[in-house]
């Protein structure tokens, strides 16, 4: 179950997966997302995702904090449409809207940290990426346990200075840095990091 808080801005990070659980790329998805308060009704609030790293089928949903303002401390439908080409994916799940008072959360799940700071998770969950910071690798939540064989074309982690002067020669396509300033892995795609 994902938990935001209304006070806080939120990136919702999901990964786009088949029905026969293969990565899907996003290269030239258009997404539609909003907040309802069950599948089948009005849209209480609409969100724009964008591509987060296409080649991973990764996305993300920026949640404003703004606009939650008006909604009641409950469980949300987050309906999240994706069409590439002819292709339509429905990727919704659920989502806990909270108050601040008396209540200490994370928003959402983290992208990364500590192998013991690693977010508890569910089935429903499965295709969330997190980086390690024990282990300095990428690993996917499968469903039931962790992956960590998604590491293998990591290339280390810098800051976003020395990613802009990282000598990428000898790189290749799915070869991944992770960078220290921002919190977030990024991919090389042959010619740059995405």
């Amino acid at each position: 179950m994902i938990t935001i808080r209304k006070s806080a801005d939120t990136d919702l990070v999901r990964q786009l997966k088949n029905s026969n659980g293969a990565v899907v790329d996003l290269t030239d998805a258009t997404y539609s997302c909003d907040l309802r308060e069950t599948p089948t009704s009005s849209a209480s609030v609409s969100a724009t995702p964008v591509t987060f790293n296409a080649t991973y089928g990764i996305y993300k949903i920026p949640i404003a904090s703004s606009s939650l303002t008006n909604l009641s401390n409950k469980l949300y439908y987050c309906r999240s449409a994706i069409t590439i080409g002819t292709a339509d994916y429905d990727d919704s799940f659920y989502v806990r809207i909270l108050d601040n008072t008396g209540v200490t959360i994370s928003v959402a799940h983290p992208v990364s940290g500590t192998t013991a700071n690693r977010p508890t998770l569910t089935s429903t969950d499965a295709g969330f990426s997190y980086y390690d910071t024990d282990l300095s690798a990428l690993i996917v939540w499968t469903g039931t346990a962790w992956d960590t064989s998604v590491g293998d074309n990591y290339r280390g982690a810098y800051t976003t200075a020395e990613i802009a002067e990282l000598d990428t020669s000898a790189y290749t396509v799915s070869d991944w840095v992770f960078d220290t300033d921002l919190n977030s892995p990024y991919w090389w795609n042959g010619s740059e990091f995405v």
